[in-house]
């Protein structure tokens, strides 16, 4: 599989945000399988004390979530960040050349920026520039085309970097298979 959904839960709007959360599923768009998955819930004061930035706008975002979503940022085993991209960087090689893979977020042009920030730091390695997909787009050609994605795969349940790359996967292969049964008529 060399398609891979990432999402990360980033403390600020700018590539140096410290990260709390990775989360990383490599699928097949074209079926809807998922394979190998990847998830590092990481330790906000590591994160900032190697330079990762918070806004306030984000802060006050966190504290506004239920309870359960804010206790997760407190857990009792949290990575540092340092390791948490090196294990990151470990789980797609062995999975795939990083040059080699797509790599979808829900929002490139944010979460690329603050991954790829925090990859080159850290393991001085990213993913192919140019490579990256997104959700976001697949989304708005799902309205163009009269799909309502929210009635069609409702977005129940997602608390956490994991469950969005879940529900992203859910949305990109129902559309892609979508198009390719439109395409593959006669």
């Amino acid at each position: 599989m060399k398609h891979l959904m990432i999402d990360i839960e980033a403390m600020d709007d700018k590539p140096t945000a410290a990260i709390t959360a990775i989360a990383a599923i490599f699928f097949n768009p074209e079926t809807g399988e998922i394979g190998e998955s990847f998830s590092r819930r990481i330790s906000l004061e590591d994160s900032m004390s190697k330079g990762g930035t918070v806004s306030a706008e984000v802060i006050l975002r966190c504290l506004r979530q239920p309870v359960g979503i804010r206790r997760l940022m407190f857990d009792d085993f949290l990575y540092d960040i340092d390791c948490a991209i090196c294990d990151f960087y470990d789980f797609v090689n062995s999975n795939m050349p990083p040059l080699g893979v797509r790599v979808w977020y829900g929002c490139p042009s944010l979460r690329s920026a603050v991954l790829r920030t925090a990859m080159q730091k850290f393991v001085g390695d990213s993913f192919e520039y140019g490579n990256e997909q997104s959700v976001t787009t697949v989304n708005e050609l799902a309205k163009s085309l009269g799909l309502n994605m929210e009635s069609i795969i409702p977005n129940t349940r997602i608390n956490n970097a994991y469950d969005q790359v879940v529900y992203n996967i859910k949305i990109v292969s129902y559309v892609w298979m979508y198009l390719m049964k439109i395409a593959s008529v006669k």
